[in-house]
């Protein structure tokens, strides 16, 4: 988001997965100067998301209240949805689970666990770095 006179920073949106997920998240995104906000749920981060689009959203594979697919497809369809890069967190290389997703409009995934170096490379390839 552009404002006169502000710097526009980087927004990023981390959907909660366990806590360990969450602080590793935080504490790996957080090196780029990105503005980090999270949601607890999927319902949360689609409302967020309505208000103020995220360039970076990073959610789990695996969301408490709702597909991660449906996820994807309810963001993509939001005003500004199709901008935001999405990466989906997997704990395994879930080929089927993985291609879907990026089918309705993820940008990559992340396959945990991963460093700091595969997270600059996908953020490269998608343009946020």
């Amino acid at each position: 988001m552009y404002v006169e006179g502000v710097f526009d920073m980087t927004q990023c949106m981390i959907v909660a997965g366990t806590k360990d997920e969450h602080k590793r998240l935080v504490d790996m995104f957080s090196v780029y100067g990105f503005d980090l906000t999270s949601a607890a749920n999927a319902n949360e981060a689609l409302d967020q998301c309505g208000t103020v689009m995220p360039d970076v959203i990073v959610l789990p594979e695996n969301l408490q209240d709702m597909d991660v697919v449906a996820f994807i497809k309810q963001l993509r369809r939001a005003k500004n949805g199709d901008q935001a890069a999405v990466f989906l967190c997997s704990q395994e290389a879930d080929s089927e689970k993985i291609g879907r997703a990026i089918w309705e409009g993820a940008s990559d995934f992340l396959i945990a666990p991963f460093d700091a170096e595969v997270l600059d490379r996908k953020l490269k390839q998608v343009g946020v770095v």
